[in-house]
């Protein structure tokens, strides 16, 4: 079984972004920012 997670940015609608663990919070728990903006990730429901 293969688990996808798909992520889109709030602020610019872009589906580009990298994971650092450096990002990791309680509000960004998947480490996820958009490369554009540097806005944080949310899960996006496809």
């Amino acid at each position: 079984m293969i688990i996808a997670l798909f992520f889109q940015c709030p602020c610019c609608s872009g589906t580009q972004y990298r994971t650092s663990h450096f990002d990791v919070s309680a509000s960004n728990p998947h480490g996820a920012k958009c490369i554009f903006c540097k806005t944080v990730m949310l899960l996006s429901r496809q």
